[in-house]
């Protein structure tokens, strides 16, 4: 009985820090993403020049992502933790400087390394809730994602009120503290009792994985699908401050409409996993159904013609972006075997990166020259080019939940 009641402490215990972590990470998340085009243009940067720079910066994060994902799974002592905490740190430290070098080249520099270092963190955070479940903690991943989006939403209004009121140096203020705080949660979470594996073991399992792509040809298939959805994603992620222009809105509408997005979130991410358990609908399923509805969410902005429709269309993220982020992660957990799961995880957030690539350049481009409508239009049909390949990649499963090649 005492022995029950010592694992359900550290059950609780391992949840509330794994919850606090995923809140900090996407505090941090929301002021360096999506205030990266209101921040850049405050320093004397075109849209232009913006997107370069998160496609740039996302393009180093997207690199470097599977090869940290990697070191994790071959050494012990650069697993997710120590990786998080380096991170954190770095971050930490450009953020500060921002504040007291100026200069144009410098505030190129600094967010590039501030967009790098959040990239990084990300497959990291989202295995440490795995890390747990592997190790007999019940962390449920749906509901720390869900906390994440809740503290997104206020962090977003308040931003939003804040830039209004402090100017576009609050936003890195506050990601100052947010990653300070980050930093605080990663030393705080308490190491689980290992398997028995030794690192060289671990080694000599990763040596056997050359031919990777080879043996997770389907997983590879819907990494790339999602990663042309994100491309959509992020083009209007990015520069949504100009379809909020384009709706009579500013920087505060901004925050009002991201703060909608994140607040719908949470009962989709919550009730995920009790969801995909009773029905039997699949990760995979969910991701080809999430491609669809960010189809339809395009075409909504493009007729947009005020900021009320603007808000209602965000609530469309419930059943876009929502699903794709808890079901993404649950489906890399799922195909990789127990020496790839950190390589699953950082080729699966690497979506994102590569999402950010593009999707910035992409966006910034066809603003530049055929205005924001071109840009939504074109990236509805990117929509939908990646949702095909999902569905592609779903049907290669079959029925199985658990691909025998990935």
């Amino acid at each position: 009985m005492e022995n029950s009641q010592i694992k359900a402490n550290s059950q609780i215990k391992a949840n509330g820090k794994c919850r606090f972590l995923m809140a900090m990470f996407f505090s941090l998340n929301c002021m360096i993403l999506s205030y990266a085009a209101f921040f850049l243009e405050s320093v004397g940067f075109s849209d232009w020049h913006i997107s370069l720079i998160v496609a740039c910066s996302c393009g180093v994060g997207a690199v470097l992502m599977p090869v940290m994902g990697r070191v994790a799974d071959r050494y012990k002592r650069w697993y997710w933790k120590n990786q998080l905490i380096v991170y954190s740190v770095c971050e930490l430290a450009v953020c500060v400087s921002t504040l007291f070098i100026k200069g144009i080249v410098y505030s190129w520099v600094s967010y590039g390394l501030m967009i790098i270092f959040l990239f990084l963190m990300m497959p990291m955070v989202n295995q440490a809730i795995f890390y747990y479940s592997s190790r007999g903690v019940n962390v449920n991943f749906g509901i720390a994602r869900g906390i994440g989006s809740i503290v997104y939403a206020g962090v977003s209004y308040f931003a939003g009120w804040a830039t209004v009121a402090g100017g576009a140096r609050m936003v890195p203020v506050l990601a100052m503290i947010f990653a300070a705080a980050l930093l605080a949660g990663t030393l705080l979470m308490p190491k689980a009792e290992d398997t028995e594996e030794s690192e060289a073991d671990v080694v000599r399992e990763t040596s056997e994985r050359k031919g990777f792509l080879r043996r997770y040809p389907v997983f590879i298939s819907m990494v790339v699908g999602i990663a042309v959805i994100l491309i959509f994603h992020n083009m209007y992620s990015t520069f949504f401050i100009r379809v909020v222009e384009k709706c009579g809105g500013d920087s505060a509408g901004m925050g009002i409409a991201n703060a909608i997005a994140a607040a719908v979130e949470v009962p989709v991410m919550f009730l995920y996993v009790r969801f995909a358990k009773k029905t039997g609908i699949s990760s995979k399923s969910l991701i080809a159904f999430s491609g669809a509805v960010f189809t339809a969410r395009g075409l909504a902005y493009v007729f947009a013609g005020n900021m009320v429709a603007v808000y209602l269309i965000q609530l469309l993220q419930s059943l876009s972006f929502a699903v794709l982020a808890v079901s993404k992660a649950t489906y890399a957990d799922e195909c990789m075997k127990e020496g790839d799961k950190n390589t699953g995880q950082s080729l699966m957030s690497m979506t994102d990166s590569i999402g950010a690539v593009a999707g910035s350049f992409i966006g910034g481009t066809l603003i530049h020259t055929s205005g924001v409508n071109a840009m939504l239009w074109v990236g509805t049909g990117i929509a939908m080019a990646g949702t095909i390949i999902t569905v592609t990649a779903a049907a290669r499963h079959g029925n199985r939940l658990r691909s025998k090649d990935g």
